[in-house]
């Protein structure tokens, strides 16, 4: 074995542990992760999504899977008709608020009356996040339930993802992979997620394609910053 090579290899090793540029990931796992690849199969044939439905039309007429893609048909609907996971009391989702949380989805809004009539939220036990359209934006929730208006054409399939890092309520938004925007989430105590028609206002509705809806959670663990006699033992002994 070549002498310069044996001392060398577990010397690099060591000068990678040193300036922090190795990480472990922990625990990683998708809460759900909804494809509507089946034809006619409706997210509540899962037996932990259930739909919360007072619009008095049956949820066949409300939605429908086809082609790839869960029809949302609620635009001329009063009321509200919304999937939720665990339970529409949004209890004991498995979601944990020292978590990594990411929340995605990709979708169209093909047409909209008012607000609300297209969401989707993920509750830690801390915070929500929360994405609701409008006509030509998408708003995101933020602060005291405040909102900021992002302008774009909902018409169009985008894909739209929050991520908000372990034990905090902090997050960014992407649309199609680009940051759009920095906030910090509206606090809340329930647990799980839900989407689809979000509002119980008279008028208001939208029919929308969702093409895949992700919530997943991640514990990344990554080393700390080495202190700085141990960077100078690593840089010397490849010196040497």
């Amino acid at each position: 074995m070549n002498p310069v090579k044996s001392i060398v290899a577990p010397l690099a090793l060591v000068v990678c542990l040193a300036s922090g540029l190795i990480s472990t990931n922990g625990n990683a796992g998708v809460i759900r992760n909804l494809e509507f690849n089946t034809p006619g199969v409706l997210p509540s044939a899962d037996p932990q999504i259930e739909l919360f439905n007072n619009t008095g039309t049956a949820e066949t007429t409300l939605f429908n899977v086809t082609g790839g893609l869960l029809e949302q048909r609620t635009r001329f609907e009063d009321g509200n008709a919304t999937y939720s996971f665990p339970d529409t009391a949004l209890s004991g989702g498995g979601l944990d608020a020292a978590l990594a949380t990411t929340l995605e989805t990709r979708l169209r809004v093909n047409s909209i009356n008012g607000n609300g009539g297209v969401a989707i939220s993920a509750f830690d036990g801390a915070a929500r996040y929360t994405l609701s359209f409008t006509v030509g934006a998408v708003r995101v929730f933020h602060g005291a339930s405040q909102f900021e208006v992002i302008n774009l054409d909902i018409s169009q399939f985008h894909t739209y993802r929050i991520d908000s890092a372990g034990g905090t309520s902090d997050f960014d938004f992407f649309i199609d992979d680009v940051l759009t925007f920095s906030g910090v989430a509206v606090a809340s105590t329930s647990n799980g997620f839900n989407f689809g028609d979000g509002t119980t206002t008279a008028g208001n509705g939208a029919n929308a394609d969702w093409d895949f809806i992700r919530v997943s959670q991640e514990d990344i663990a990554v080393i700390p910053e080495p202190p700085v006699s141990l960077l100078f033992i690593g840089m010397a002994a490849l010196v040497l």
